[in-house]
């Protein structure tokens, strides 16, 4: 589904290792925490997830509940003085498999009102169903665009992008 996977190339002022430190430091780690029977991460820094040598993999952290934070994938390259990000964003699997099976019971579903209703064995109410569901996964769309930009505005501005 590449509706929701994003590439980002990010050219950055900083060092290869000052990219790196900088990463570093405004990730935190992943800390459980429940609250109200939800699950919940406690941290302090921007980001939550780790970083490996010069690959990373992490996700915004929040202070409200939000499914649709995109997980961050990324390299830091060398490139002369300065550092080159190669940055993947997509939706979690588990929330890209639900999608698609939900968007596909739909489109059947829509696809078969379609057909009952002009057949006449059907009645005309059941096409608004499809078109609330269609909303309903454009909101979907709506909150992953929400938080890919501001994942991607804080590491512009973290990392020093030119």
């Amino acid at each position: 589904m590449s509706l929701f996977k994003f590439e980002l190339t990010i050219e950055s002022l900083l060092s290869q290792n000052e990219a790196n430190e900088k990463l570093s430091q405004n990730i935190g780690n992943q800390i459980p925490a429940l609250q109200m029977g939800m699950q919940r991460y406690n941290c302090d820094k921007l980001f939550r997830g780790s970083l490996l040598d010069y690959n990373f993999d992490i996700r915004r952290c929040l202070n409200y509940r939000n499914d649709f934070i995109p997980n961050i994938r990324g390299i830091i390259l060398k490139s002369g003085d300065y550092s080159t990000i190669k940055v993947k964003i997509e939706l979690r699997p588990f929330l890209k498999t639900f999608m698609l099976i939900f968007i596909a019971f739909f489109i059947i579903f829509g696809i078969v009102s379609l057909y009952a209703t002009l057949n006449g064995n059907g009645k005309i109410e059941m096409l608004i169903f499809p078109v609330f569901v269609a909303i309903f996964a454009g909101a979907f769309y709506y909150l992953f665009e929400f938080e890919k930009k501001k994942a991607v505005k804080i590491l512009k501005i973290l990392l020093k992008s030119k």
